[in-house]
């Protein structure tokens, strides 16, 4: 379809073509707020220097023609499928790197490029997760403590989740790992695609968010509930007696139908010993269950 006119702040494109797709509720669920009118991505890159300030929350677009300095370091990039990519290092082994802004979690490494390089058997030693993409539900191990070089940074004790996906954005075969919000929030970073460069301005004092400490994954596939798509054994939910498919009504006496996908994330990574209360409904019987977070091992 065509839309006449697109406004993102003092920004405006006209007969500007969308692709109508269905996306699934928990990629355009926002809580209590409105729904998620629609996402923007490859065009506005093009049409743009595109500046993210993650720690201020704030994005700018600037025109192409615009004179604009680099701020900070300045990384070549290249691109396949439309997707930036930076040469990186991850342990230490050299690897191609996707820049993803729609990856809001840790850097997930690619089975393909970890089994070729002996890595796998160690990084799915971790604590199994779950997330979600374009191929839907991931199954993932997270694992702490790792280092991830590009240019002339290097973050260190960072997360990497493995994947072994069988379809969608973690099935890559040439690529070493997907980077995103963890990565990216360490800095103001500008993409130019125009110039074929991402510049990176550091933004000291960025914390990761800790891992889930509930051993279960949360799916707002319906305005009303959370499902139960992963219970890990022995984990404080699955002992409290939580399974997969069941709905989660509220969350701390908190209705599911107010809350966001990232307020369940925010709930289960609080310090261990919190005690989380949740209304849980299985088939037509509706409970509460109460648990204690603790750090997964």
């Amino acid at each position: 379809m065509r839309v006449a006119d697109l406004r993102i702040g003092a920004a405006r494109m006209k007969d500007q073509y969308f692709s109508v797709i269905p996306l699934t509720h928990d990629t355009v669920e926002r809580g209590a707020r409105p729904l998620l009118a629609g996402l923007l991505g490859l065009d506005m890159f093009e049409r743009f220097i595109v500046c993210i300030d993650y720690r201020h929350a704030v994005l700018d677009l600037i025109p192409k023609s615009a004179p604009v300095a680099c701020a900070g370091e300045q990384l070549p990039i290249r691109f396949e499928d439309d997707s930036p990519e930076i040469e990186g290092s991850l342990d230490g082994v050299d690897g191609i790197v996707n820049i993803d802004t729609g990856n809001g979690s840790s850097t997930v490494l690619q089975g393909v490029w970890a089994a070729r390089h002996g890595m796998a058997d160690r990084l799915k030693r971790g604590v199994e997760t779950v997330s979600f993409g374009s191929g839907g539900v991931s199954r993932n191990w997270v694992s702490e403590g790792h280092s991830l070089g590009f240019g002339g940074q290097m973050l260190k004790d960072t997360a990497f989740r493995y994947a072994e996906d069988a379809k969608g954005a973690f099935l890559s075969r040439t690529e070493a790992a997907n980077a995103g919000y963890d990565v990216l929030a360490h800095y103001t970073v500008t993409f130019d695609y125009e110039r074929s460069r991402m510049c990176l301005a550091p933004s000291p004092g960025f914390r990761p968010p800790p891992m889930n400490r509930s051993g279960l994954g949360l799916s707002k596939r319906e305005r009303a509930s959370f499902t139960v798509v992963q219970a890990r054994a022995g984990s404080p939910g699955a002992l409290a007696g939580i399974r997969e498919g069941d709905k989660v009504m509220a969350i701390d006496g908190r209705a599911a139908s107010t809350l966001r996908g990232r307020d369940a994330f925010n709930a289960v990574r609080r310090p261990p010993g919190t005690r989380v209360r949740v209304s849980l409904r299985r088939g037509e019987k509706t409970r509460v269950v109460t648990f204690a977070l603790e750090q997964l091992q």
